[in-house]
């Protein structure tokens, strides 16, 4: 056990001292884990159904720091989902553990649950992935009995044979309390495959000493065929319409991104985005995630505001889109309807930082100097790293007649982005 120990803190004491030296939050692994457990436990949840990044995935960001009144960090966001998902699972106890009990049925399940691609739509790329390969599914009987066979032989004495069931309990106690899908199931196919093998080594010769010995590993079979084949836990078998193909333009357009040394590599993949985001639409024509990412891909400023127009209509809060409007807006030279769509914004997340800076930056060119300095100040208090916000405060506080209250904030903003030639000039212009 303590060479176990050592081993995983060598893993994650790295990651560990990462997050904390660049993020600035001591977070283990991933700040994930307390948005996760609510998608996976709140009343409403079928266990299996993810959230994927995009406009659903906003409020479990914003709501947590809209409550405090105040930005909070990764960590803080994961424990006021904790806290809540802990508070409704008190309230309903029964429901919560008919939950558990459902997903512990839907990690056995044939069914390969999705969470951002589906098998079956990966495999149409992938040949090997069609072929008749072992599936969870069809694995858990014999597995399961396997289980049964090698406790019956720790409790005789032999320790070592207690190690897979222990791993498999492992792997379930980290997957369940979440949320089950195929890939975070995955892990554990090597171990049902030994537990299987197990089995069908083991199985007829326990039968063979008599009917009292083969009885419960028969019985842990026939409890296989109603998790595993019978599919007990009614597992989902499709993500919404349109979504397989937008993943593949997302990666398509992270692909394009990182092609910058090869133009016309870059440029056959955005075609290729394109393509996808098309037929994601042709399938879900609301799906407002695609919308966002085609619009950055149109040829013109009027379709790339259509295709925003659309998302809005499709996903009202949706922050991004409304960033993304307000920028296309500002662009066209209509500040009144860009700081609209900034205001939108930050109705819904009042900590964005690329709103809260654009729409600072839009009310002092339009002489609305108190919000301006309203915003302005949220950004220095939540990001007082960023020099913009400090450089905004500073032009608030020169229009107000404040100038060295402005030349305090100049100075700190010229000291987070020293090469700044814009900083430089407001500081020699305003306080020399």
């Amino acid at each position: 056990m303590i060479a176990f120990l050592a081993g995983a803190a060598l893993v994650l004491t790295p990651v560990w001292v990462r997050n904390g030296v660049v993020g600035g939050d001591w977070v283990l692994i991933s700040s994930n884990g307390g948005v996760n457990f609510y998608i996976g436990n709140h009343p409403g949840s079928d266990g299996m159904s993810a959230v994927p990044p995009g406009h659903a995935w906003e409020p479990y960001v914003a709501e947590p720091s809209r409550a405090a009144g105040h930005l909070l960090t990764p960590s803080e966001v994961s424990r006021y989902w904790v806290v809540r998902t802990l508070r409704a699972c008190a309230a309903e106890p029964w429901a919560a553990l008919r939950l558990e009990l459902r997903k512990v049925a839907a990690f056995f399940t044939r069914v390969e649950v999705p969470n951002n691609l589906e098998y079956g739509y990966v495999a149409r790329s992938i040949p090997i992935l069609r072929a008749p390969l072992p599936a969870v599914g069809w694995l858990t009987p014999p597995a399961l009995a396997g289980v049964v066979l090698l406790l019956g032989e720790w409790r005789r004495g032999r320790r070592e044979a207690g190690v897979a069931p222990l791993f498999l309990l492992l792997h379930l106690l980290a997957v369940v309390p979440f949320f089950v899908c195929a890939r975070y199931r995955t892990p554990a196919l090597p171990l049902l495959a030994l537990l299987t093998a197990v089995a069908l080594v083991d199985l007829p010769r326990v039968w063979r000493r008599g009917w009292r010995r083969g009885l419960p590993p028969a019985l842990a079979f026939g409890v296989g065929l109603l998790l595993g084949p019978g599919d007990l836990a009614r597992a989902p078998e499709h993500l919404e319409a349109g979504r397989n193909h937008y993943w593949d333009a997302v990666a398509e357009m992270a692909r394009a991104a990182a092609l910058t040394a090869d133009p016309e590599a870059a440029r056959a993949a955005r075609s290729a985005a394109r393509r996808h985001l098309d037929a994601a639409l042709l399938e879900a024509p609301g799906n407002a995630d695609a919308l966002l990412l085609r619009a950055r891909l149109q040829p013109t400023p009027r379709a790339a505001l259509a295709d925003l127009d659309r998302a809005l209509e499709s996903a009202p809060g949706f922050v991004l889109a409304h960033v993304a409007r307000a920028e296309r807006r500002r662009a066209q030279g209509r500040p009144e309807a860009a700081l609209a769509d900034y205001r939108a914004a930050l109705a819904s997340e009042p900590f964005h930082p690329q709103a809260l800076a654009g729409a600072a930056t839009l009310a002092l060119r339009l002489e609305q100097v108190a919000d301006a300095a309203a915003w302005a100040e949220r950004l220095t208090q939540n990001y007082p790293r960023m020099a913009q916000g400090w450089f905004l405060r500073g032009r608030c506080r020169e229009a107000a007649g404040a100038i060295r209250a402005a030349c305090a904030d100049y100075r700190r903003a010229l000291q987070l982005e020293p090469e700044n030639p814009m900083l430089q000039q407001s500081l020699a212009e305003a306080c020399e």
